[in-house]
């Protein structure tokens, strides 16, 4: 499939980030990894006492705490997480004391689901995470699928939607707005709200260079549990074998489901109906790396194919 759109003629649309709330700057929070809130929330709340950064720090080293990028502690970046604790409202802005009490359902690092819908309430809440939230502003009952990349900047400052031919252009004065979709796309991601593929992955190709790293996203609709990959694709696709990304992006654009909940929905019903829809290994050969993300796995296998037994 070639994408084949010029944003010139698209309505250009400035993307103005709300401004700073009033009493609290610094609202962006650069925290990338939902388990390292998580963590030091934990701490807090714990301690139920006002914390300074060294203190933290020295907690952090003495319970041999982990981060989950496994970076060691600094003051700097724990810094950047208090902050985000603030903004969230977590811990009380001018005491430092934890006034969401027992937040989370473990103190393990992993995520549980419990934990996951304490920070979906602040994904879907939080301003500057809105700020992205309106570009997806449907105008149909279609998924809105939107095409990120870059433009003269080393961060995402241009997003196109095709359904509306608008472009929204962040301004090169707003680095921290371009830097921020960064940690909106990881969260998203992590919590399932928001695909994020290269377009490449599905076969989507460009004729300009300026387009050569763009990116798919859409936020996700949750998948009915009756819903069937299996009959989609006996309906709505031709032939007898089947190329796995070519049937998620055809339901994400119908549908707009978590690549995540495809994948697990094709693992499970090829898995019990194999007599009938048989997976087919991925050829490492041929395959391009932005497919990888794209393809369940069974084992430490990655499956590229259905295969539909006649």
């Amino acid at each position: 499939m070639i994408l084949d759109f010029d944003t010139k003629g698209m309505n250009c649309k400035v993307f103005n980030p709300s401004p700073e709330k009033e009493g609290k700057g610094w609202s962006y929070s650069f925290v990338y990894y939902l388990e390292d809130i998580k963590t030091i929330y934990t701490i807090y709340h714990k301690e139920n006492r006002p914390l300074t950064i060294p203190e933290l720090f020295r907690i952090c080293v003495l319970d041999n705490l982990k981060s989950k990028s496994g970076k060691k502690w600094t003051n700097r970046n724990l810094l950047e997480i208090v902050n985000a604790l603030k903004n969230f409202d977590l811990i009380d802005k001018s005491t430092n004391i934890a006034k969401a009490g027992k937040l989370f359902s473990s103190e393990t690092m992993e995520l549980t689901k419990e934990d996951k819908d304490v920070f979906r309430g602040i994904y879907w809440s939080y301003f500057r995470f809105s700020d992205f939230h309106q570009m997806f502003t449907p105008i149909s009952g279609c998924p809105v699928i939107l095409f990120a990349f870059k433009e003269g900047q080393r961060f995402f400052n241009r997003f196109a939607r095709i359904d509306k031919q608008e472009l929204y252009c962040i301004g090169d004065t707003h680095q921290d707005t371009m830097r921020f979709w960064d940690v909106y796309t990881k969260w998203g991601e992590t919590l399932g709200a928001l695909n994020k593929c290269l377009a490449s992955g599905f076969s989507i190709k460009t004729n300009n260079l300026v387009y050569k790293n763009i990116y798919v996203c859409n936020l996700t609709h949750p998948m009915p549990k009756d819903f069937s990959v299996c009959n989609y694709i006996q309906e709505k696709m031709c032939g007898t074998v089947y190329y796995i990304p070519d049937i998620e992006w055809n339901i994400i654009k119908e549908y707009g489901f978590s690549l995540n909940e495809i994948k697990t929905c094709i693992l499970r019903e090829c898995t019990s109906n194999n007599y009938s829809f048989r997976l087919q290994k991925a050829s490492f050969l041929t395959v391009d790396p932005d497919e990888i993300k794209l393809f369940p796995i069974v084992g430490n296998t990655y499956m590229s194919h259905i295969l539909k037994i006649l």
